[in-house]
């Protein structure tokens, strides 16, 4: 079956009003304003849900049908539902999330490209470093050598394309409750920073290495 990420090419975002206007109901007639306010915290509960198993899914590749499913929608209405409310495509929104936490990892000195491709999932790192760049504009092996206020700019740029309409960021609200990630108040920059691994031995060094892959991520930190 065909993933979320099959042939995937960024699109920009567009605002909820533009995308209203866009959508008259059945019969060339715009829906009544109460209709569709009546109906946007159910859809914007499911878009929710949806996002909160992709945060919890980072590492793994994603099908829209899956996603449909825990909307209990068809995958056609789901893709249009996603778009609507977020301003993205499920594939531009799924894989900024992943590149976010790409970002997160590679903050770390400690951790090789294809050990950060690995833990979310991409078997081949050229490939992986081929979509972070498409995504923030530059390889993660140039990103792990800029300097610290470089880096936080690049992770603002990815967290303010995930945020860019207010339905967005309502679902990724829904998302935190529902999957304990992401949640709490905005920190500063520096607590984003993987920790530097204790003075030890090969065996402690991949432990720790082990441990901060598999850690809870701490993005979405850096709305202003």
């Amino acid at each position: 079956m065909k993933t979320i990420e099959a042939n995937y090419s960024p699109q920009p975002a567009t605002s909820f009003a533009t995308r209203q206007a866009a959508q008259p109901a059945p019969g060339g007639n715009p829906a009544p304003a109460a209709a569709r306010d009546a109906d946007e915290p159910a859809a914007a509960a499911k878009i929710g849900r949806s996002v909160a198993y992709m945060m919890r899914h980072l590492d793994k590749p994603l099908q829209v049908a899956t996603l449909a499913a825990l909307a209990n929608v068809s995958p056609s209405h789901y893709f249009a539902l996603f778009k609507r409310l977020t301003g993205h495509a499920p594939i531009d929104f799924f894989i900024h999330l992943r590149m976010h936490r790409a970002c997160e990892l590679l903050d770390s000195p400690w951790l090789r490209v294809k050990e950060v491709a690995a833990a979310l999932g991409y078997d081949d790192p050229f490939y992986f470093s081929r979509i972070f760049k498409s995504v923030n504009r530059v390889a993660p092996s140039q990103y792990q050598a800029m300097p610290l206020e470089f880096r936080d700019a690049t992770k603002q740029m990815t967290f303010s394309f995930i945020t860019a309409s207010f339905e967005a960021r309502q679902a990724l609200q829904t998302a935190s409750a529902d999957s304990g990630r992401f949640a709490g108040a905005p920190e500063p920059r520096q607590k984003t920073l993987v920790p530097m691994p204790p003075a030890s031995g090969p065996a402690q060094d991949r432990d720790w290495k082990d441990r901060t892959l598999r850690s809870t991520p701490k993005a979405f930190c850096y709305a202003g």
